[in-house]
C-alpha cells in the first residue's frame, strides 16, 4: 500500500496471538501519505460506529508516530492516558505499533473517521471531555459481544465450568481485569456489563466464594448499586466519587476538583496516592456490600489502577 498498489485484505497481529484478515475498502495516495480504509464492525455489540469508515493514511518518517486526524477527538488536561492528547487510547496505539514493527522501519500514521464529529454526538465523549470526533479504543483487538443477552449464556457456561472445578469463581468485566485475574488466579470469566447475572448464576451454582476484579470505572458504578453497567443505564461515577471524598475529609479544593471533573480518570488525578487508596478502599467496601445482597458466600472485591498494573485497593468478607 505504501507505493499505492491496491489490495482487498490486510492481515494484522493482535496482542492475544489470533492474527486477523480486514477487509480493506479503498486505498489511494494523498499529499506523500498512503492512505487505506475499512470499515468498523460491532458485531452483536450495540455501537454507533458499527459500519463507520475508519482511515489510516501512513508514510515512511525519522521516528514513528500515530496522530489523529479529521474525526478522531481530542482530550484535554494532564491526567489524560492518550497518545500525544488526540483519543487513541494505550491499547489501540500498541495494536498499530504491533502492525508497523512487522513492516519494519519508521511511519506516521493519521487515523481519520469521515463524519466522526457528528458520531461522537451520539456517545458519552462530549460528557467526558473529548471533543472533535470519536474515541480509537481497543485492548485486545477482537470485539467480543459482552453487552448482549446471548453473552450472559456464554458466562453461565464458563462460570458452571469454574465452579465444577474450582468450587469458587473470579469475574471481571472487562478485557484488562480479566486479564489480570487469569494471571494472578490461574483462572477468571469476563462477564462484561451484567455483573448481576453472573452474581446470580454464581448463587444459583453454589459457589463456594466469589472475587471480583475491576478498574475503577466499573467498581464505582457498582459501589452506587448498578448490577449491570452499561451506559444505557446511567453514569452516576464521579457523584460517588466526590461523595466519598467528603465524607474522607479529603481538602475542598480537591473535592471540588473531583467533582468538577468528567471521568474517573480524571477524577482519581487529583488526589494523592493515598488519598486515591482510601477512596477506592470505600469504593470497594460499597461493592462488597452491593454483591453480598445478590450472593451470600465469601466474596473479595480488588480494584486494580487504571492501567490494570497493581492492585490500589481490596476488600473481603
Amino acid at each position: 500500500m505504501l507505493r499505492g498498489e491496491r489490495v482487498s485484505a490486510v492481515v494484522v497481529p493482535t496482542p492475544i496471538g489470533l492474527r486477523i484478515e480486514i477487509p480493506v475498502e479503498r486505498t489511494w495516495l494523498s499529499e506523500g501519505f498512503s492512505c487505506s480504509s475499512v470499515r468498523k464492525f460491532s458485531g452483536d455489540n450495540p455501537d454507533v460506529l458499527d459500519g463507520a469508515e475508519i482511515v489510516a493514511c501512513v508514510k515512511a518518517s525519522h521516528e514513528t508516530s500515530v496522530i489523529g486526524g479529521k474525526g478522531v477527538g481530542k482530550v484535554e488536561g494532564s491526567w489524560v492516558r492518550g497518545t500525544n492528547g488526540y483519543a487513541i487510547s494505550e491499547g489501540a496505539h500498541r495494536l498499530i505499533l504491533m502492525a508497523l514493527e512487522e513492516v519494519g522501519g519508521n511511519y506516521t500514521v493519521i487515523v481519520e473517521v469521515p463524519g466522526g464529529e457528528e458520531l461522537a454526538s451520539k456517545t458519552m465523549n462530549p460528557s467526558v471531555g473529548v471533543t472533535g470526533g470519536i474515541s480509537i479504543l481497543g485492548t485486545t483487538g477482537v470485539e467480543w459481544p459482552v453487552s448482549d443477552e446471548e453473552y450472559t449464556e456464554h458466562v453461565k457456561a464458563e462460570i458452571c465450568q469454574e465452579i465444577a472445578t474450582f468450587g469458587k469463581v473470579v469475574i471481571a468485566p472487562g478485557n484488562v481485569s480479566y486479564e489480570w485475574a487469569r494471571r494472578t488466579y490461574g483462572h477468571a470469566v469476563k462477564v462484561g456489563d451484567r455483573v448481576g447475572d453472573a452474581l446470580e448464576i454464581a448463587r444459583e451454582r453454589n459457589a463456594s466464594s466469589l472475587t471480583l476484579v475491576s478498574l475503577p470505572g466499573k467498581l464505582t458504578k457498582l459501589a452506587a448499586g448498578m448490577l449491570n453497567t452499561h451506559s444505557k443505564y446511567g453514569d452516576c461515577r464521579v457523584d460517588v466519587l466526590t461523595r466519598i471524598s467528603v465524607l474522607l475529609n479529603i481538602p475542598l479544593e480537591k473535592v471540588a476538583k473531583v467533582a468538577s471533573s468528567r471521568s474517573v480518570a480524571e477524577s482519581l488525578y487529583h488526589l494523592d496516592r493515598d488519598e486515591v487508596r482510601s477512596v477506592m478502599l470505600e469504593v470497594c467496601r460499597r461493592v462488597l456490600k452491593v454483591v453480598k445482597t445478590v450472593f451470600p458466600g465469601k466474596v473479595k472485591v480488588v480494584a486494580l489502577n487504571e492501567a490494570g498494573t497493581e492492585v490500589i485497593a481490596e476488600v473481603e468478607d
